[in-house]
């Protein structure tokens, strides 16, 4: 199960149809490319569904464009922490990933609701326990010995953190400083 072998065994194979290479190593690395190129294509789509479905619920670009702040911050935020700690961003990470910009991405709608429309109907206490309880469910995991759930933990931590914090942070200042510009006399 060496690289030359496979290499040279696996131009062979092509001169054969309907023959196949066993090797556990090119049997990883096909699985792996496989399963690298699904989930690519999956997170994609999960970013365009999530922004189609964020831009059908508020009508506006302008609004949009503010709700988006929390997914942004987490993605980069995610990015970073992987980066820092030496982690590879791994398959379960990216399922992770998703996960955490459908939670912030609703974090965002709500804030944008909220600074739009200001009724007192506990929006901050509601996302601010929301997102507490994930994140006890997700900080959990930072303790998991196991590689795999420790990233999942991770990812999940760090997104929904940062997510939270940039919802409650960004949004209403970003608001309101897009709202006092069209209120600005021309």
């Amino acid at each position: 199960d060496q690289d030359e072998y496979t290499n040279k065994l696996s131009n062979l194979k092509q001169n054969y149809p309907g023959s196949f290479l066993v090797s556990r190593k090119n049997f990883s690395q096909q699985v792996s490319l496989a399963l690298s190129n699904e989930f690519l294509f999956l997170g994609l789509l999960s970013i365009f569904l999530t922004l189609g479905l964020i831009v059908i619920s508020l009508k506006k670009l302008r609004l949009t464009t503010i709700a988006v702040i929390p997914i942004i911050s987490a993605l980069a935020s995610i990015g970073a922490v992987t980066y820092l700690a030496g982690l590879a961003f791994n398959i379960p990470a990216v399922i992770a990933a998703m996960v955490v910009m459908g939670l912030v991405s609703d974090y965002g709608i709500f804030m944008v609701y909220y600074c739009k429309y200001r009724s007192d109907t506990g929006t901050i206490a509601a996302v601010t326990l929301a997102s507490v309880t994930t994140l006890i469910g997700t900080a959990v995991l930072l303790f998991a010995k196991h590689p795999i759930l420790f990233s999942i933990g991770l990812t999940l931590t760090t997104g929904i953190l940062a997510g939270y914090l940039s919802s409650l942070i960004l949004i209403p200042a970003i608001y309101r400083l897009w709202k006092g510009r069209e209120d600005a006399p021309a």
